[in-house]
């Protein structure tokens, strides 16, 4: 009972020694360094109760000592949330300081003028509720975060939750543990994106020379439109498990486009909603070929498999049959990607890989 009233006030200790009632007190014994112990004696008794304070935030005086709050972009830079007035955030480091100082590990919801996102600080995780876009997110007593020693350039830096990267390697596939976050996210976009089928498994693909030239070509295009951040979408892309060991080391190949059909241009083809995509991927009994990994052997049940990618379709205009570029007979490039419907888009067609980033392989029964 001691233990339980003393984390239900922990709040208000501002030295060691906290006023439980008229005749009672606590003395606290405490070390500063991670993982160890609090002891806490009551004057009341001889009971002593142990407590790891670990991942408990150290309580501040906020002006004396302030704690700022980040989320890192694509770029792999860290902004602070009251000085990023284009993502909308209303909330200052001050206000999610205090917030996270009265429950180090809830969810903190954030209302802004582009939606609801959601903090999560036990995953410190930054979701956008309507799109499901997570970011990372940080707590620092330092004013100005950077990726790779101050440089601002997503090129020389990888997401936060990539594996180790071995660069003797053209890429590497992680498979997600059911557990996770980042599993659940997958899954949830793919029921999101109405298809409902039991997964066999989730794979991360980290392949940095697909990451760079995906990162150079926002930032190239983010300077052209003399914009700080150029559209993205997750989409989904349905094919056979014979090229999924190509996508994943040279990215899509837009010589290979028609085999399908090109209604909306001949590029590659994207789905907002898996169920659509879902169409494109024959079942089969084959194994995944993937670099690096041990052969799988043939399974009798057949499965499918299925990309979801980060995918910058920017500015969009209406697909025709024989675009091979977005603005077709036009030296200068308006858009940036064809749509089947300008107003309400579900597939997207695009005419450069390097606006194209693999990110997740989905394998579905």
């Amino acid at each position: 009972m001691l233990l339980q009233h003393f984390q239900a006030v922990l709040n208000q200790i501002r030295s060691g020694r906290l006023i439980l009632d008229s005749y009672s007190t606590i003395h606290l014994y405490y070390k500063t360094k991670p993982q160890e112990k609090m002891w806490i004696q009551s004057e009341r008794s001889s009971e002593v109760e142990d407590m790891d304070t670990s991942d408990m935030p150290v309580m501040t005086d906020y002006k004396t000592n302030p704690w700022h709050w980040f989320y890192l972009d694509e770029r792999g830079t860290w902004h602070m949330f009251e000085d990023d007035q284009m993502e909308g955030k209303s909330l200052t480091s001050e206000d999610i300081e205090r917030y996270y100082t009265r429950n180090p590990k809830g969810v903190l919801q954030i209302s802004t003028s582009r939606g609801i996102n959601k903090l999560d600080f036990a995953e410190m995780v930054l979701t956008d509720i309507k799109t499901r876009k997570q970011r990372r997110i940080k707590r620092s007593n330092k004013t100005h975060e950077t990726g790779n020693n101050g440089r601002c350039s997503c090129v020389s830096s990888v997401p936060t939750h990539w594996e180790a990267v071995d660069p003797k390697y053209p890429y590497q596939v992680f498979c997600l543990k059911r557990d996770t976050a980042e599993y659940n996210y997958v899954a949830g976009c793919l029921k999101d994106g109405e298809l409902d089928r039991r997964i066999k498994s989730i794979c991360r693909i980290q392949n940095l020379d697909l990451w760079e030239f995906y990162c150079r070509k926002k930032i190239q295009l983010g300077r052209i439109q003399g914009v700080t951040e150029v559209k993205e979408e997750k989409l989904f892309h349905g094919t056979k498990v014979s090229n999924v060991h190509s996508i994943c080391t040279y990215n899509f190949d837009n010589r290979l486009a028609g085999i399908n059909g090109h209604v909306f241009g001949k590029g590659t083809y994207f789905a907002r909603f898996a169920s659509y995509a879902d169409k494109y991927s024959p079942r089969n009994t084959d194994p995944v070929p993937l670099f690096g990994e041990a052969p799988q052997g043939f399974s009798s049940q057949k499965t499918k498999t299925m990309f979801l990618c980060k995918v910058i379709v920017g500015k969009t205009t209406l697909g025709k049959t024989d675009f091979l570029k977005p603005d077709d007979k036009s030296a200068i490039n308006f858009h940036d990607s064809c749509v089947d419907n300008v107003m309400y888009p579900r597939i997207f067609v695009i005419f450069d890989p390097n606006q194209i980033y693999p990110e997740y392989l989905i394998q579905y029964y």
